[in-house]
């Protein structure tokens, strides 16, 4: 997904149109950053919250890279980082008991 813009509308048909062909990255993103999550949560929330909060001074920022970031996009990683934090502890825990 290089970039471009998905609009998915506002029915089932027209967002299982604008995803399905997409299909394959969205698996790769969502297990990688479960994968992140899992490995050291703490980390993943620091990395976001400094984004965050990295992206209230892009304007000013030599780091022009900033610019492209939605800071919506950042809010809801964090929301979705709690969501599985339960989950990838237990992962971890179960990970351990199994070694």
């Amino acid at each position: 997904m290089d970039g471009q813009f998905i609009n998915l509308g506002n029915c089932f048909e027209t967002v299982d149109a604008g995803l399905r062909p997409r299909w394959n990255y969205l698996v790769f993103i969502e297990s990688s950053f479960g994968r992140s999550v899992v490995v050291d949560d703490n980390q993943v929330r620091l990395t976001l919250k400094n984004l965050k909060s990295s992206l209230h001074k892009a304007i000013s920022s030599d780091d022009k890279r900033l610019m492209l970031i939605d800071e919506t996009a950042v809010d809801e990683a964090l929301i979705q980082t709690e969501i599985f934090t339960p989950w990838a502890r237990r992962m971890k825990e179960a990970d351990k008991n199994n070694s």
